[in-house]
């Protein structure tokens, strides 16, 4: 296959999957870094973060957002109060949609969120985003790891424009996939430096894929508290 040619199969393999195991990890220089490990259904999932501050986990059941966190996620990630975050710290929380977190919080959960944020900026599959160009500009021989045939597709990656004041990415990718089908990804490493009229910043993530297409069943949590329930909760 062309690098183009690859690139299309990946698309069209991942608008055809159900469910993904995976685990990150994204740095952003000066800024430390976190790492993620999570389930991805297509309804569903599962993810715990580890963040500079904290760990949050976070349970999606079907479009309900949950998550427990230990005081420095909560504080953090929640913008609960220390005391608050001392209280609920260990308990499951419900984020309704108009909660001020909730898309921060639960965005990434499921599949189709998962594959916009891990692979939206790599394959194009960014659900239609305005000014995102990835090109494929090279595709490696197939090379066998733990007997399986894989090819490594690089990109370059551009997001925005040039409009003064605006902020805009470039960057690379390295995107691993089968060297037969089905071509889902097996890991994708980005670099990218994003330009703004504050300075530059520049980033790195590196995702794993394994498991495709297994299923999984989330117990809904008990003990749930509600987030605007919380004297501090913003």
């Amino acid at each position: 296959m062309t690098p183009a040619e690859a690139l299309a199969a990946v698309e069209d393999a991942l608008q055809h999957a159900t469910s993904v195991t995976y685990s990150s990890t994204n740095s952003v220089t000066g800024q430390g870094s976190a790492t993620q490990v999570g389930w991805a259904g297509t309804t569903s999932g599962y993810q715990t973060n580890h963040f500079p501050t904290g760990t949050l986990s976070v349970l999606v059941v079907n479009g309900a957002v949950y998550c427990m966190g230990d005081v420095g996620s909560l504080e953090n990630q929640l913008g609960l109060s220390a005391q608050d975050a001392a209280t609920y710290a260990g308990r499951w929380i419900s984020l309704a949609p108009t909660d001020p977190p909730t898309a921060a919080v639960g965005g990434g959960v499921i599949l189709s969120d998962l594959i916009t944020e891990t692979l939206g900026g790599a394959t194009g599959s960014s659900g239609g985003s305005s000014g995102v160009s990835v090109t494929a500009t090279a595709i490696s021989a197939p090379h066998a790891v733990g007997g399986v045939e894989e090819v490594t597709v690089s990109l370059s990656i551009s997001v925005g424009t040039n409009t003064p004041g605006a902020t805009s990415t470039q960057g690379t990718a390295e995107l691993v996939v089968p060297a037969s089908a089905p071509y889902l990804p097996v890991s994708e490493t980005v670099t990218a430096t994003a330009q703004g009229p504050t300075g530059n910043a520049t980033g790195t993530s590196t995702v794993s894929f394994s498991s495709w297409n297994s299923p999984s069943t989330l117990p809904t949590p008990t003990n749930v508290v509600s987030y605007a329930t919380i004297p501090s909760a913003q």
